[in-house]
């Protein structure tokens, strides 16, 4: 198994924070090619966000992909015809959920970046793309061996917030104020379970 991680880039209003940390904003963006030469299409999140619900579960959410630093909590995920939209809530009780909350509001973070493991992603060359999907391939995306990869299933681990993004589209947005968050203290074991097969997370 090998885990990944996915840049997407929504620029952060930053005339809608408050003093709390809930935000949303879009994890990843259906059809535009990153810089890796990749493209989620419109559904590839759904078993997983399905699989998810039915464990009672969601995707963790770290500071800049790292397991020793969870910062928020994920509070929902819907898949809309833009993308995958995300609303998560700050913990501000951390430190580093605190230093997140401001570099957010001076604009200095506002990316969200996915941890996942591919499950189905089909390589296609431009031409197929554009024939078979609509896409509008931008030759400089294209990868060394002529094609783009379509990711049509991923099964999501984590979601950041990042500094850096390779796809644009798909930032934080909204900041606003919610109710106190709730008690984390079994996240580390959680963590812990995970943390190995976290640490071979690809940048991308």
């Amino acid at each position: 198994m090998t885990i990944q991680t996915r840049r997407a880039g929504v620029r952060l209003q930053t005339d809608t924070l408050t003093e709390e940390g809930v935000f949303t904003g879009y994890a990843s963006v259906w059809n535009v090619v990153d810089s890796y030469g990749t493209v989620w299409l419109p559904g590839c999140f759904s078993a997983s966000l399905e699989a998810h619900r039915a464990a009672g579960t969601r995707p963790k959410g770290l500071w800049q992909h790292m397991a020793e630093w969870p910062i928020l909590t994920w509070q929902e995920f819907e898949e809309d015809d833009y993308g995958l939209r995300c609303k998560g809530q700050l913990l501000l009780d951390l430190e580093k959920g605190r230093e997140c909350y401001t570099l957010m509001k001076a604009g200095e973070i506002d990316g969200l970046s996915t941890g996942f493991e591919t499950i189905q992603i089909d390589d296609v060359t431009p031409e197929q793309a554009a024939s078979e999907f609509g896409l509008d391939i931008d030759p400089a995306l294209v990868r060394d061996d002529g094609t783009v990869g379509l990711f049509s299933r991923v099964d999501l681990w984590e979601v950041s917030p990042v500094t850096f993004n390779s796809v644009p589209g798909a930032l934080v947005d909204t900041v606003r104020k919610v109710t106190p968050v709730p008690d984390f203290s079994g996240l580390a074991a959680a963590l812990d379970r995970r943390e190995r097969a976290l640490k071979k997370l690809r940048f991308a």
